[in-house]
């Protein structure tokens, strides 16, 4: 089963989807195009859930592939899973069916368009977490960025051109900086191949260099502070179903980058700057916990809680530990579930009442029973509390920052305490008190297919709080080749 060409099967079959649509007639385009989309992405899914089941969790790479493509400039494709890659595979195929049913009931302006590019994003998400080769990583990388461009720049809120614009810069701005990293490193090792360029030294003063250039890159893709401003703009102005799918998974991309790239290529380098990411990371988490605690719109709170949530990736990254580097993983796997659902209860709520202000609401409990229990469990699930997934990264982090750097586990455990209060002063201001309109009658939960994803979402998240092992588990062999990188003289993680 290893030598089939599944991972091809995986990035293609969204890809044929959107070729498929662009197919369609004008008058099967409200009718056709979002079971095309969906049946395209459950297929997607079944095939990665086959993927699962014959993962070999004491392997590295497994289900590889590679072919030349442009033999004078050493460019293959080359594609490949391993521990680190295969649970941001599964999330992402995971979520993309949950996005496109968000908007099953919702009349969407050019669906044949929509569904194109969330397919079209999916495959270029999935190329970039499976790519053992640079070139091709930029390729899928950047290439993400192009359906998200449309979907903000489409079908978002009334400041859609400002954000998206915004939007543009940035990653522009980004994309720049890696290519020229890509291609210095390039010029100097003669190759694109992650294996290649593993085996070739680098020369301190050029390793800086390169450094700074993919780390930059990488932040304004996370996005790290202070280079976060894009991003609430964005998620402000987005659809819903679009914010879920750049928090639970784009934003993933930087992170599982700095894990693949950037500490493997340069692990001299990685060492000698990390006091600074550190400082970022510390300073970005408690800044942007403040800031959102001055929030007066739910959407906004919740994105700047996002980025100050995902400080702790860089946290945990670079203590450069088996605990700091595994609970950065799980982290990102359940800051996308969470952050995903948030923003589905929110864009639910939206729904029915039209507004994103928090001083509109109040007594939502009487008001939404149902919702309302559902939200408190994603709010839980954000603060961390212990059988949800939101504690066990959390804990592995802050546990592998306690062991190297205590000053800042106590800026971290400062920045997690601060989203305690802003998360627990917002459940309280929406959910009790006396309700400001008239109780509405809940839909059951079988009729409004949001309750029903949010369910789904929320038992996800409480199965990977019991049983976190299904993602460490296989992470572990990954994370040990990377310790034999990072410290060669004693061959693992410290």
């Amino acid at each position: 089963m290893q030598d089939f060409p599944l991972v091809s099967l995986i990035l293609l079959l969204p890809l044929v989807g959107a070729l498929f649509l662009a197919f369609l007639g004008t008058e099967e385009e409200n009718n056709n195009a979002k079971k095309v989309a969906l049946w395209c992405s459950l297929a997607t899914l079944i095939l990665t859930v086959f993927m699962v089941a014959f993962f070999e969790q004491d392997r590295a790479v497994q289900f590889l592939e590679s072919y030349s493509i442009l033999s004078s400039l050493n460019i293959t494709y080359k594609v490949g899973v391993d521990g680190i890659s295969f649970p941001f595979l599964v999330l992402t195929a995971f979520l993309t069916p949950i996005c496109l049913l968000v908007t099953w009931r919702n009349p969407v302006p050019h669906s044949r368009f929509y569904m194109a590019c969330f397919l079209v994003l999916e495959s270029f998400l999935m190329g970039a977490f499976s790519s053992l080769n640079l070139f091709l990583f930029y390729i899928f990388f950047e290439g993400a960025l192009i359906p998200l461009f449309f979907l903000i720049g489409l079908w978002g809120g009334q400041e859609r051109i400002q954000a998206v614009f915004q939007f543009f810069l940035y990653t522009v701005a980004g994309s720049l900086l890696l290519l020229s990293g890509i291609l210095l490193l390039f010029h100097w090792q003669g190759a694109f191949d992650l294996d290649l360029l593993l085996k070739k030294p680098l020369l301190p003063s050029l390793e800086n260099i390169l450094w700074w250039l993919f780390f930059l890159a990488f932040a304004i893709k996370m996005p790290l502070w202070p280079f976060h401003t894009w991003l609430p703009k964005a998620h402000g102005e987005a659809p819903t179903a679009v914010s879920m799918i750049l928090a639970g998974v784009v934003l993933k991309l930087a992170g599982y980058a700095f894990l693949r790239y950037l500490l493997p290529l340069f692990p001299n380098a990685s060492s000698l700057y990390t006091p600074y990411v550190m400082a970022l990371s510390g300073v970005g988490m408690v800044w942007l916990a403040l800031v959102a605690f001055a929030q007066k719109d739910m959407k906004r709170l919740i994105a700047y809680a996002s980025v100050s949530h995902m400080a702790l990736v860089t946290f945990g990254i670079f203590t450069k530990t088996i605990y700091g580097l595994g609970g950065a993983v799980f982290h990102m796997i359940s800051h996308g579930l969470i952050s995903a659902g948030l923003f589905l209860a929110v864009g639910t709520l939206y729904r029915h009442h039209e507004t994103y202000h928090i001083q509109d609401y109040q007594g939502l409990w009487t008001l939404r029973p149902l919702w309302s229990w559902l939200f408190l469990g994603f709010g839980f699930a954000s603060i961390g509390v212990p059988l949800t997934s939101g504690f066990v990264g959390e804990f592995l982090v802050i546990l592998a920052l306690g062991e190297h750097h205590k000053g800042w586990a106590c800026v971290a455990a400062g920045g997690l305490f601060l989203s305690t209060c802003y998360m627990a002063w917002l459940m309280s201001r929406i959910l009790f008190g006396k309700p400001k309109t008239q109780v509405i009658e809940e839909e059951f939960l079988w009729k409004d297919i949001n309750y029903c994803l949010l369910l789904l979402m929320l038992g996800v998240i409480l199965v990977l709080g019991i049983y976190p092992s299904f993602v460490m588990t296989p992470i572990e062999a990954s994370l040990e080749y990377i310790g034999e990188i990072l410290y060669p003289h004693s061959g693992d993680l410290s």
